[in-house]
């Protein structure tokens, strides 16, 4: 379970190795308090405002530092295969809700349009290696065992990653 937000100039992370109510009661409790030390507030950080606001669901949205923090959301393995880091290479995640169907967003900036290419083909292999593949090779769709959709795309120096969908419709 994790909460996560930012407040002034701090972006704050909590993260419980459980999903029990009084793990998330306490992770609550504990963002309440660190909240109401941090003076002010401030503007999201700037991958924010890449993620598509159609369908989105209010302050579901999280900057993510890391292959840690991009593998809470979406494990990927235990190599950093996206080269997210915080600096150069930036990521943000949010839920999105189309009437009963959901999916996560995950959406890597990086400098060149060319590496998000390659990430792209490095996704979609692993991907391979883990799911049923649905449709053409560039095209594909993803199926994992509890009947959840991936997809992956490059569009200019942006990568986009769609997963755990409960239906096809929030991946096109």
């Amino acid at each position: 379970y994790q909460i996560t937000f930012w407040q002034d100039r701090y972006y704050v992370i909590l993260l419980g190795y459980s999903t029990d109510k009084e793990t998330k009661n306490v992770l609550r409790n504990f963002a309440k308090n660190i909240s109401a030390r941090i003076p002010g507030h401030a503007k999201p950080p700037q991958i924010i405002h890449f993620l598509p606001k159609k369908f989105r669901v209010p302050r579901s949205e999280s900057s993510l530092e890391g292959m840690l923090a991009v593998n809470s959301k979406l494990y990927l393995g235990q190599k950093n295969i996206l080269d997210v880091d915080g600096d150069t290479v930036t990521a943000a995640c949010a839920s999105y809700k189309k009437g009963a169907d959901t999916a996560q967003l995950l959406l890597v900036k990086y400098a060149h349009s060319g590496d998000s290419e390659k990430h792209e083909n490095t996704v979609r292999t692993a991907f391979e290696k883990k799911y049923k593949s649905i449709g053409s090779a560039k095209k594909a769709i993803f199926k994992d065992g509890k009947n959840r959709f991936y997809k992956v795309k490059a569009v200019k120096n942006m990568l986009i990653i769609i997963f755990k969908s409960t239906s096809q419709g929030l991946i096109n």
